[in-house]
């Protein structure tokens, strides 16, 4: 079943391509060998830390739970990754045609599991794209990091993730196959545009002038932990909270305070610009927390 959705998908990127405009010209060099075993890391631990580097603007990453015998030792991790090769320059950053498209190959070299640290690297080539799929067991306590923002920290369940511009995109699924659509056919979660300039979040809490009081007895029974993306405009007023992670209703009660939030303009030579961050949220004892480290209340 699996190999025929890795059919399904070569055929319908190649029949996309033959109607897109560029087809006569470099049909004979294009590849797109989507099949790739990946590698496979035994987990001895209950818990995981996984770091993924070198991930820009239109690359994907994509955590698919695996169901395992919670009473077996070893809890098998799954890593599969490709790169993507346009025609064009900044295919990582910027919206391609699918006529620019030249080659989809299996990418296995830039990964590395020990003591429960499985790290992986993309590409970090503004030219290519990176594409990330990791097979994770549930039951886990994982905590994930991209380019150093924690996107996950709790136990995986029946939920998974797909990550595309610090934003969850979770329409498509998220295996391999769905990965590999989202990274050279966007079509969901349009990314944020590039003119926000990324900073953590500890640095735009600091900048707060005007807070809003959250709400307590906050409880669904689910994990206790959200992430969302706050954009902030140049005179210091929230434009956007994206939900990017976690327990959704969590975030969805969280954004109409955090949109109340104002803040100190980011000034950079003399100029304030528009500023984007990460912002992580915990339940303790009832009470949502905003700019709240996980290790203070999250699973």
């Amino acid at each position: 079943m699996r190999k025929l959705i890795y059919y399904v998908a070569v055929a319908f990127i190649s029949l996309s391509f033959c109607y897109s405009d560029g087809f006569a010209q470099g049909a004979s060099k294009k590849e797109f060998n989507v099949q790739n075993a990946g590698k496979t890391y035994q987990l001895q631990k209950d818990s995981l830390v996984v770091v993924i580097n070198n991930i820009n603007e239109y690359d994907v990453v994509a955590i698919e739970p695996a169901f395992f015998n919670s009473s077996k030792t070893k809890q098998p991790i799954t890593v599969k990754a490709w790169e993507i090769s346009y025609s064009q320059d900044n295919a990582s950053n910027s919206a391609m045609k699918l006529s620019k498209l030249e080659n989809i190959t299996p990418l296995e070299s830039n990964m590395n599991f020990d003591r429960g640290v499985l790290m992986v690297n993309g590409l970090g080539d503004i030219n290519k794209r990176s594409v990330i799929h990791l097979a994770l067991p549930t039951g886990v306590n994982t905590k994930v990091y991209i380019n150093g923002n924690v996107v996950f920290n709790g136990s995986l369940s029946g939920d998974g993730l797909m990550i595309q511009n610090a934003t969850n995109i979770s329409s498509k699924g998220y295996s391999a196959e769905a990965a590999l659509m989202q990274a050279v056919i966007p079509k969901t979660n349009k990314p944020t545009p590039t003119s926000y300039k990324r900073i953590d979040w500890q640095t735009l809490s600091t900048m707060a002038v005007k807070t809003i009081s959250t709400p307590v007895a906050f409880s669904d029974g689910k994990e206790n932990w959200a992430m969302v993306q706050v954009d902030v405009s140049e005179t210091g007023k929230v434009k956007a909270v994206l939900y990017a992670g976690g327990n959704e209703s969590l975030a969805n009660i969280s954004k109409q305070y955090l949109s109340q939030y104002e803040f100190k303009p980011f000034v950079v030579n003399d100029k304030a610009i528009k500023v984007k961050a990460l912002v992580p949220i915990t339940v303790v004892d009832g009470q949502i927390k905003l700019f709240s480290q996980f290790s203070q209340g999250g699973n």
